[in-house]
């Protein structure tokens, strides 16, 4: 099973911006290596986070994948929250496969963007 953990945490320095870690592990196990579409799916789209998100840092530790962004803006905020909403559905769609915890210590990502 694919195991996501979002982590929200406001940055103490500032009013508007907060902290995100994303953690990818496991794998679906859906299908055979190399043919698993929802294993695929997930890590396309943590390759677009990793791609497209202002200054991110990226780790690899064993199985796990990490992403974590420090000030996360406004413009970054569409990206995170197409990230948590696509994987949401994934895992709705394939619950035996992808299990997604969040852990949300700030209000939404989006409020009247």
């Amino acid at each position: 099973m694919i195991q996501v953990q979002i982590t929200k945490t406001k940055n103490k320095l500032s009013a508007i911006s907060s902290t995100v870690e994303i953690s990818v592990r496991g794998h679906a196990m859906s299908a055979p290596y190399g043919q698993d579409i929802v294993c695929a799916a997930i890590s396309v789209l943590f390759t677009a986070v990793a791609n497209h998100l202002s200054n991110p840092v990226v780790d690899f530790i064993g199985d796990e994948s990490i992403i974590s962004a420090d000030d996360v803006n406004p413009a970054n905020r569409r990206l995170l929250v197409m990230f948590e909403d696509t994987v949401k559905e994934i895992a709705e769609q394939y619950p035996d496969n992808v299990h997604l915890l969040i852990q949300d210590n700030v209000p939404p990502l989006i409020q009247g963007d």
